[in-house]
């Protein structure tokens, strides 16, 4: 029974030979993207949030604040590797831009009442080609209000989606299948994507007809990768994110911009 998840799926999509080094040569790198790394430090502090919330403690800001400066600064490592240097954006660059994700997402929610969490950081998992895989996923939180249930997550990356891309993302419906597999006494599921760093939410619904036809893709996806594993073809596929790629320095392309 092989594991899949959303990312590693969509890895293949955007490079096979990504795909390699991560998932079948399985190639430790010591690099690590600075934007990824503020991410992680971001969703720590607001798994924290959540956790204190579930206590009993309403966290401040400048709580929080102090948290993201604390493990941004204690888990810097001389391997995280900035590749907008050359354009002046430095470490404090994105130490900054972690706290203003961090503001905005207070500036929106606090006192954090808009629903009683149910679940942070959630393993969720389905069943996929009848059982010989499986997909699954770590949901930033789970929320529910007025009977409706929430799927939440946090982007703090510089893309956003719109409400029609939104819609046709995988991510959130791909967890939305796992959560109905196991609660199927569930009626309404929201799809809530917050993107920190342009102060926006936006949410999505998804029909019964589209979480089958999601599964459908994702099981179609599977099959190609692997035939591609069974010959051992994984090629190239250059692009301008080439050079925010852990694996640049081994790809046969050296396609790095």
């Amino acid at each position: 029974m092989a594991l899949y998840s959303h990312s590693r799926l969509e890895a293949f999509k955007k490079c096979p030979r990504q795909y390699y080094y991560r998932y079948i040569e399985k190639t430790s790198t010591p690099y690590e993207g600075v934007e990824a790394y503020m991410g992680t430090q971001v969703h720590s502090v607001l798994e924290k949030v959540y956790e204190e919330l579930g206590k009993g403690h309403l966290m401040s800001f400048s709580t929080a604040s102090n948290y993201l400066d604390h493990y941004f600064d204690d888990k810097w490592h001389s391997d995280i590797y900035i590749v907008r240097k050359r354009d002046g954006l430095d470490r404090d660059y994105y130490k900054n831009l972690g706290q203003t994700c961090l503001k905005n997402y207070y500036n929106d929610y606090f006192p954090f009442d808009d629903g009683h969490t149910i679940g942070i950081e959630k393993y969720v998992e389905f069943e996929v080609n009848g059982g010989r895989d499986i997909m699954r996923g770590f949901v930033d939180r789970i929320s529910i209000s007025n009977g409706v249930l929430r799927i939440h997550d946090y982007k703090t990356g510089k893309k956003k989606l719109g409400k029609i891309a939104a819609g046709r993302d995988g991510q959130l419906a791909s967890y939305e299948i796992a959560i109905r597999s196991d609660n199927p006494e569930i009626k309404e599921v929201e799809l809530v994507w917050h993107f920190l760093q342009h102060n926006e939410n936006v949410t999505s619904k998804r029909t019964p007809e589209q979480l089958c036809q999601l599964k459908d893709s994702i099981e179609d996806t599977i099959r190609v990768i692997d035939e591609h594993t069974e010959k051992m073809e994984f090629p190239t596929k250059p692009t301008k994110l080439c050079s925010w790629c852990s694996y640049k320095n081994l790809c046969p392309a050296a396609y790095i911009w």
